[in-house]
C-alpha cells in the first residue's frame, strides 16, 4: 500500500525519539476501561488529537495513534498486533473516515478485544470510492507512480486545499495546517496515492456485530451524499450541526457528549 520510495526520503529527516507499538506511531493517556483507540484522520498526526484525547482521558484510557505508513508510523505497522501488544481490552475503535473499513475488519476478525465501534465521518467502501472519485477527478492520484509523484511534489499544497474543504472554521483551518505542516518538516509522511490507489480493489469488511455510533458533521461538503451507517446498517448515528469533515475536532464538545452517553449506555461508565 505506501510507497517505499516516499518513505526512504522522508525517514531521512526525521529526528527524535517516537513510541513505535508493533509499527505504529502511538500516544497513550489515562487510565480506567474502556481504551478509546483514536486515530488521526490524515494528514493529521497525534498533535492535532492531544485536546480531545486530553478531555477523553479524565474518564477513559485513551490511545491515539497515526495509521500504518501515515505520520510517523511504519509502513508494515500492525494495528491488530498493536492492540494485542498493549493488553489493554476492552477497545473502542474510534477510527476516521475511510479508516473506519480498518475497525469493521478488526472488531470481525478480533471480537475478543473490540468491544465497541465508533466511527467518526465514516463511509463504506462504496462511499470511499465515491469521495476518492470526486477529489481525484482526472484519476491521476488513483493511477500507480505518477499518484505517488504528484503527491510527494505537492503534499503541502493538497494538504492546504483539503482543509479549505473540510474545515468549516478558518481559524481552526490555519492551526491545523500548521500543525500539518510541521509535521511535514519533521518527515512525516502523507501516502495519499497508495491509500486511494488501495481502495480499488480492496474487499468490503463485514458489517459491524459490536455496538456502533456513528459520528458525522453536518457541514462536511466532501459528503453531503454519503451514507451515514453503511458500515452497520441501523447503527445510531450523531450529527453535530457546526462541524464539518473533523468532527472530533470541530466540535470535540458534542464528539465527548456523544462518545459518555454512548458508553455511559453500554455500562462502561466511571
Amino acid at each position: 500500500m505506501i510507497d517505499a520510495f516516499e518513505q526512504r526520503w522522508m525517514r531521512r529527516r526525521r529526528s527524535g525519539p517516537r513510541e513505535l507499538v508493533a509499527g505504529i506511531h502511538v500516544r497513550q493517556l489515562g487510565r480506567g476501561s474502556p481504551t478509546i483507540v483514536l486515530a488521526a484522520d490524515p494528514p493529521n498526526v497525534l498533535e492535532h488529537l492531544a485536546p480531545l484525547a486530553t478531555r477523553l482521558a479524565e474518564r477513559y484510557r485513551v490511545v491515539c495513534v497515526e495509521l500504518p505508513g501515515f505520520g510517523f508510523s511504519d509502513p508494515d505497522g500492525d494495528l491488530a498486533g498493536m492492540l494485542v501488544a498493549l493488553d489493554a481490552a476492552p477497545y473502542v475503535l474510534a477510527l476516521s473516515c475511510a479508516a473506519g473499513l480498518l475497525s469493521a475488519s478488526l472488531a470481525a476478525a478480533h471480537p475478543q478485544l473490540v468491544s465497541h465501534v465508533i466511527g467518526v465521518q465514516t463511509p463504506g467502501l462504496e462511499g470511499v470510492r465515491a469521495w476518492a472519485a470526486r477529489v481525484d477527478r482526472r484519476g491521476l492520484i488513483r493511477t500507480r507512480g505518477v499518484g505517488q509523484a504528484l503527491v510527494a511534489l505537492r503534499r503541502r499544497r493538497i494538504a492546504r486545499g483539503w482543509y479549505d474543504v473540510a474545515v468549516s472554521d478558518p481559524d481552526l483551518r490555519r492551526s491545523m495546517l500548521a500543525t500539518t505542516e510541521a509535521s511535514f518538516d519533521a518527515g512525516a509522511t502523507y501516502p495519499l496515492a497508495s491509500a486511494l490507489q488501495t481502495f480499488a480493489h480492496m474487499l468490503a469488511p463485514p458489517p459491524i456485530a459490536q455496538p456502533t455510533l456513528f459520528v458525522w458533521g453536518a457541514r462536511d461538503r466532501a459528503h453531503r451524499t454519503t451514507r451515514r451507517d453503511e458500515l452497520a446498517p441501523g447503527a445510531r448515528v450523531v450529527e453535530l450541526a457546526t462541524a464539518a469533515h473533523f468532527p472530533e475536532l470541530e466540535d470535540s464538545d458534542g464528539f465527548t457528549r456523544a462518545v459518555h452517553a454512548f458508553l455511559d449506555e453500554r455500562q462502561f461508565a466511571g
